[in-house]
């Protein structure tokens, strides 16, 4: 009987175990990194699916002006959706621009300094110099143009990435107008091209860019830009607020307008010239300028000479009188000379 009550006591707690077991296993979630169900999966989209996804969020006409400036700077450019023709001006002093027919010129901007540009550009890409103001344009460039290697990953954080392989990182020169002199002087197609990373936010407006800088040829470390959007930017249209690049972040957009007329007659040679000459002229005219009775009445906005205090006449008169005893010195040596012989 006593052999009896201990079977059922072991069988019961057995039994109680067992019930506690499987209370635990069906009321307490798995721990971290021990659940084998699948995420939801971020699809990758081609190339093509990529660049029409932009493209579509972009303008399909109309143009869009931008003023980036500081206290010493100032940058103009504009960009034509519809012909993709482009100009950029650096201190009203450098022009490069890409006229509708497809015809570049770089230089000074005036008549006799710019001139048509062939050489290492290519005038289908001509328009990366305005990547830092609309870097949406970069990415749709690179997925645009098959010469291009571009892969499409997800970033850990599920970022999409656009990694294009460029000479250098950069978009001039091209790749095929390369000679095999400059590659090899570069040290080979394997130190030559490098990857430039853009990362974009869902929206499809870009986020960062990453790319080598190239202070010799052996040193050329990463560096990483970061794009923010300023709020007055047309619809789908990313236009830069502060320049990455500029010193302290402090070259910011000053001016933004978007026109739709698409009047292509302001991205002629002849048209972004005139354009540079008025504004040149227009700056003139806000410099004031301060005549004696004004500076009387205001001493603090009097003129101050270039040399000192001392005022241009007596500069000349002081550097007259100097050459004038230097060449009196010159004839008493001579006469001298001609008494003693």
């Amino acid at each position: 009987m006593r052999r009896t009550c201990r079977q059922l006591i072991a069988c019961g707690r057995s039994l109680l175990r067992l019930f506690v077991c499987c209370t635990l296993v069906c009321v307490c979630p798995p721990a971290s990194g021990q659940d084998e169900s699948p995420g939801p999966v971020q699809s990758i989209p081609s190339r093509t699916e990529l660049a029409s996804s932009i493209r579509a969020r972009l303008p399909s006409n109309g143009s869009v002006f931008m003023v980036y400036r500081n206290d010493r700077n100032e940058f103009v450019a504009e960009y034509d959706f519809t012909t993709r023709a482009f100009y950029s001006i650096r201190h009203w002093e450098s022009l490069t621009m890409r006229e509708a027919e497809g015809r570049f010129w770089s230089g000074s901007a005036s008549p006799d300094g710019l001139r048509q540009y062939d050489g290492s550009w290519s005038p289908e890409t001509a328009d990366h110099v305005l990547d830092d103001y609309l870097p949406q344009l970069a990415v749709v460039r690179a997925l645009e143009h098959d010469t291009v290697p571009v892969r499409i990953e997800r970033s850990a954080e599920g970022e999409l990435l656009v990694i294009a392989t460029l000479p250098r990182g950069a978009w001039s020169p091209p790749a095929h107008k390369l000679s095999d002199y400059e590659i090899q002087r570069w040290g080979g197609p394997e130190r030559l091209f490098r990857d430039v990373v853009y990362t974009l936010r869902d929206d499809l407006t870009v986020a960062s860019k990453s790319h080598p800088i190239y202070r010799s040829f052996t040193d050329h470390p990463y560096q990483t830009l970061l794009y923010d959007v300023d709020p007055r930017s047309p619809a789908g249209l990313q236009v830069v607020h502060t320049l990455p690049q500029s010193l302290a972040n402090s070259i910011r957009l000053a001016e933004l307008r978007f026109d739709a007329s698409g009047d292509q007659a302001r991205f002629s040679k002849d048209g972004v010239l005139d354009f540079v000459a008025a504004r040149r002229i227009e700056k003139r005219e806000r410099i004031p300028v301060i005549t004696a009775a004004e500076a009387d009445a205001n001493p603090q906005n009097r003129p101050v000479p270039l040399r000192g205090d001392r005022p241009p006449a007596l500069s000349l008169r002081t550097g007259l009188m100097g050459a004038g005893a230097v060449l009196v010195a010159i004839g008493l040596l001579a006469w001298l000379r001609m008494r003693r012989g």
